[in-house]
């Protein structure tokens, strides 16, 4: 995977370092052999890549979308007028024009336009009109409107460039990856989104526990590593609570390969590794 093969051919951007991108795409090949597991048959050559470019989309209008919430139009198409967000989706549609016929490019911009339409208007309409910290129910929910969809979506793409439908037992799988990679996220940036104020699972399951935030603030002093045994050690109800969430939501992940995938986003955070920058870094490479 340090060869990045898929990769190859691909227009370049910004971000990602050597061994976040090998990370990464080794979790697209999770992706693609756990749908393969549910399809008995192969993804077509080129599936990889054209994963890589709609999740760069995604990414970047995350990016964009944080920037300007609360102070400019988050409406999606005023989104994709910012350069880096144009230039990641020509780079999709000149990608689609060169491997696709006309009708399936035409199915898989409709399947991309139905999720903008739909999850991503009500998830921000959702995030613009909260007025107060949201609560654990509400990150869970904006999770499934958010991560849980968007892999969802990767799913039904994936089976719209092979040419037939995803299997909804596909479907239901990567949504409940995409939830469960939410909480990888909120273990690893837990200390970034601290600071600027951002939704976090974790956080706001710390945030029930006072007498537990306040060892956690004492330990940062001198830079304490947290690590699973650090959590468990100083915040255990609060870490507990959470393990038991994301269980939940991994023990909904029927495919061995996608639950791999699963352990392999986790990994970080149960290590202490803390994030440089939100998201996994390559996604937007």
């Amino acid at each position: 995977m340090l060869f990045r093969p898929y990769r190859t051919d691909l227009p370049p951007a910004a971000g990602g370092r050597g061994r976040e991108i090998a990370a990464y795409d080794l979790f697209l090949n999770l992706l693609l052999s756990g749908f393969a597991e549910f399809t008995g048959r192969p993804v077509r050559q080129g599936t990889a890549q054209l994963l890589i470019l709609v999740n760069r989309i995604a990414f970047l209008m995350d990016d964009e979308f944080e920037r300007r919430i609360g102070r400019e139009s988050v409406h999606f198409d005023d989104l994709a007028t910012a350069a880096n967000v144009e230039r990641a989706i020509a780079d999709l549609r000149a990608y689609l024009g060169s491997t696709c016929d006309p009708s399936r490019c035409d199915l898989i911009r409709q399947a991309l336009r139905q999720t903008v339409d739909t999850e991503y208007r009500r998830y921000a309409t959702s995030i613009e009109n909260r007025r107060a910290a949201p609560s654990v129910d509400d990150l869970l929910e904006d999770a499934g409107v958010d991560c849980g969809a968007v892999m969802r979506q990767l799913a039904e793409i994936t089976g719209l460039f092979q040419g037939v439908d995803a299997p909804k037992a596909a479907l239901d799988d990567f949504c409940a990856l995409g939830l469960a990679c939410r909480f990888a996220d909120d273990l690893r940036d837990w200390q970034k989104d601290s600071e600027t104020g951002a939704g976090n699972i974790l956080l706001s399951t710390l945030a029930r526990h006072p007498n537990e935030a306040r060892r956690l603030t004492d330990a940062q002093k001198p830079r304490t590593r947290m690590n699973e045994k650090q959590w468990c050690r100083l915040c255990p109800t609060a870490f507990a609570e959470f393990t038991r969430l994301y269980e939940e939501h991994y023990a909904r992940i029927r495919s061995k390969t996608l639950r791999i995938a699963a352990d392999l986003m986790m990994e970080p955070g149960r290590s202490g590794h803390r994030a440089t920058a939100d998201g996994v870094t390559a996604a937007r490479a």
